[in-house]
């Protein structure tokens, strides 16, 4: 399952929230995070890529910013954040 395919079963094609198959998706976001907070990217390859994409994803299932892998994402964007307020 990629980020993208979680985030059309989590929110955008209306799965039910608490359902099954929506704990498998949340599930499996949470497996891949890393430990730095952030995702690889497979389609993009690339972690930014990667990162946005599992956060539509858990945005999309209603995982607010207080959640453990949201902030610990945000966290990760920040420091690697460039001086010039880019990622690029």
């Amino acid at each position: 399952m990629s980020s993208h395919a979680a985030s059309a079963l989590l929110g955008q094609l209306g799965e039910p929230a608490g359902s099954p198959r929506q704990r498998a998706a949340l599930d499996y976001l949470e497996r891949e995070q890393l430990a730095n907070g952030s995702w690889f990217g497979r389609w993009g390859v690339n972690y930014i890529y990667g990162t946005w994409s599992a956060l539509c994803a858990l945005n999309a299932a209603g995982v607010g910013p207080a959640a453990t892998s949201v902030a610990k994402a945000a966290d990760w964007l920040v420091a690697i954040q460039n001086p010039d307020g880019g990622w690029g």
